[in-house]
């Protein structure tokens, strides 16, 4: 929950100071393509697992290619307290037996679990793709030997 209230911040820090990064978007192929199968744009690090265990499966097309649009869709569905509030009120009522559906929240509880899944996945793009020396868009700067 802790990792989850650090996302909370950083959407609307990214959202806010328009801290996005050009290269963490990726071009929308043409004539109907979908080209959502380059590992590359969503797979961080080798791994025995398959492409099927990273792909993001919460995300809209148009969320994968730009996943701001997922920061942008969490960071309008409510304030950023609401959401702080909400993180920590879903947090109580997983260690409790009453149910959650009581409490009063902007949108509903699957919309509120969407957003949060879409959150994750929609921060975890952009780091993929600007952080990863051999992600092609990620620009590397040559360095110089010295003799």
């Amino acid at each position: 929950m802790e990792k989850l209230e650090a996302l909370r911040g950083a959407a609307f820090i990214i959202h806010f100071t328009y801290s996005k990064r050009a290269e963490a978007i990726v071009k929308e192929p043409q004539h109907g393509n979908t080209g959502m199968l380059q590992k590359q744009h969503f797979i961080g690090c080798q791994s025995p697992c398959t492409e099927w265990h990273y792909f993001p499966r919460s995300l809209t097309a148009g969320q994968y290619y730009n996943p701001y649009k997922a920061i942008e869709k969490f960071v309008a569905c409510m304030t950023e307290p609401e959401w702080k509030n909400a993180i920590s009120t879903i947090t109580e009522y997983a260690l409790r037996n009453d149910s959650i559906n009581n409490e009063d929240y902007p949108c509903n509880v699957l919309t509120l679990r969407r957003r949060l899944l879409q959150l994750i996945e929609g921060c975890h793009l952009p780091d993929i793709r600007t952080n990863l020396p051999n992600h092609p868009n990620v620009k590397h700067k040559q360095k110089k030997i010295k003799k």
